[in-house]
This record gives C-alpha cells, sequence and structure tokens, in this order.
C-alpha cells in the first residue's frame, strides 16, 4: 500500500499576551492576544471559535471555567497565521488560586482537521492568580 497524504487544515493557537492584572479578581477585564495558525496544507473557509479557559492543571476538561471566546477571520491560508482578540472576564464563580490560561482554537470542532489536528487545538499559556473578591466593611 502506498503512502498517502491527507490534506487538511490543521489550526492550533497560542496566547501571546492578556491585559488581565496578575493577580485578578472576580469581574475583572482584559483581552487575550492569540495567534492562530492554520499548520496544515489546507487553507480555512470558515470561521471558527477561539475560547480561553482558567483550569487549575494544564488538560482542559469540564471543571475548567471559560473566560472569553472570539470570532476567529473565516479565511486562514495554509501555514498562515491570524492574530485574534479575544475579550475576558473572571467570573465571581472563580475560586482564588493558580490557574493556566487554556486556549483552545476551533473550539466547536466545525473546521475539518483530521485526528492529528484536532489532538493539538488546545495549548497551555501563562499562570494567572486569581485574588479573593475584595471585602468592603462599612464602619
Amino acid at each position: 500500500m502506498e503512502p498517502r497524504l491527507l490534506m487538511a487544515a490543521d489550526l492550533a493557537a497560542l496566547l501571546t499576551t492578556t491585559s488581565l492584572v496578575n493577580p485578578a479578581t472576580a469581574n475583572n477585564a482584559g483581552t487575550a492576544i492569540v495567534q492562530l495558525t492554520n499548520r496544515g496544507d489546507t487553507a480555512v473557509a470558515q470561521a471558527s471559535q477561539v475560547r480561553v479557559f482558567a483550569s487549575k492543571d494544564n488538560v482542559l476538561d469540564p471543571t475548567d471555567l471559560l473566560l472569553g471566546e472570539q470570532t476567529a477571520p473565516p479565511s486562514i491560508a495554509a501555514s498562515a497565521a491570524v492574530t485574534v482578540q479575544v475579550p475576558l472576564l473572571v467570573p465571581a464563580s472563580l475560586q482564588a488560586g493558580r490557574y493556566f490560561l487554556l486556549t483552545q482554537a476551533d473550539a466547536t470542532n466545525v473546521v475539518a482537521e483530521g485526528a492529528a489536528g484536532e489532538a493539538n487545538n488546545v495549548t497551555v499559556g501563562p499562570a494567572q492568580v486569581i485574588a479573593p473578591q475584595a471585602t468592603t466593611i462599612w464602619i
């Protein structure tokens, strides 16, 4: 059997910077700058979602909290990259602690990437500290 190349897009997202203060508190807003790269050999021809999560570990799972999402441009050429600005909001439900910022490319799986391409959709960004909510004491 002869080897064949499968033509496919392959999206990967890398969080390059964030404007969240560190430590952040509940209801802090900011922006994540995400570099979305098509590592594949086929252009992306539809818009996809880029999401940023707060995670206690470096694995995306249902316990991670969504901080923000943004629609990526609908067209990304093969081997090209675009910058996506993702608005972030620290939810009041987020417990104080140290979190990894996880970035997910093609979060709704609308881009056909093949098995290998889907495996690299989540990347681990810098750690972020969430401080306890400030308490106001009236005297």
